[in-house]
């Protein structure tokens, strides 16, 4: 879902009650940083998919969050 010129939140990856996945993408004119990456690799493919097709020739960043399960 494009939020502005160059920020981009992806939704519907996955969902486990109450929480969802809040990750997202901006797209500079040579880099593109990915914020956070999703719960799995599938996941993380998809966002990388996509912040790819928006800007094919950018270098690309992570900012990612270590999960931990609650106790």
């Amino acid at each position: 879902m494009r939020l502005s010129k160059s920020c981009y939140a992806v939704t519907g990856l996955a969902f486990e009650p109450p929480w969802s996945v809040n990750a997202g993408f901006v797209a500079g004119e040579k880099r593109t940083l990915i914020i956070d990456s999703g719960a799995n690799t599938l996941a993380a493919r998809t966002i990388l998919g996509y912040a790819q097709a928006v800007k094919p020739d950018n270098e690309f960043f992570f900012f990612v969050d270590k999960h931990r399960a609650a106790s």
